[in-house]
């Protein structure tokens, strides 16, 4: 009942926004659902067309409003969601880092390897490497009984 109380009222207010024009307010609830579901999405294959089509803009007139709301085109988001879930899968789980490329959904590691190597400076491998050796540093600095209790063990 309540998702179709949601529905109702997300129609309402995209027939508002097509019958007013885009007010602040409309401009401003249509950018974020675009931006939901890109982020619900982007570890999947995303078509801007999709988008567009989720929120009722058509393909013009949807990159132009997410570009003026966000200073990002969709696709330039959509790689940073995927990068940011790469790096969660690189922290904490131990799949390998082609296994981490095509889970975060990127279509092969050539271009998940580019992608990141772009954004952070360093390789998905070197960055992994780093990583890991910062958590332990932070783990000894902020618990220094850490290092004792595993010596104790």
């Amino acid at each position: 009942m309540l998702a179709a109380l949601c529905v109702a009222l997300e129609r309402a207010v995209v027939g508002s926004v097509n019958k007013q024009g885009s007010s602040k307010k409309n401009t401003a609830f249509i950018s974020s659902r675009m931006k939901r579901y890109i982020e619900d999405h982007a570890t999947k294959t995303i078509r801007i067309e999709d988008v567009a089509q989720h929120v009722g803009l058509s393909v013009s007139r949807a990159v132009t409003l997410f570009k003026a709301s966000f200073n990002l085109t969709m696709i330039q988001y959509a790689i940073e969601i995927k990068l940011s879930t790469a790096v969660e899968l690189m922290n904490y789980s131990t799949f390998k880092l082609e296994q981490i490329a095509f889970s975060s959904g990127f279509g092969n590691y050539a271009y998940f390897h580019k992608a990141f190597t772009k954004k952070y400076g360093v390789s998905p491998s070197e960055y992994r490497l780093n990583g890991v050796q910062q958590a332990q540093h932070f783990k000894k600095a902020a618990y220094p009984s850490y290092q004792e209790d595993i010596d104790h063990s």
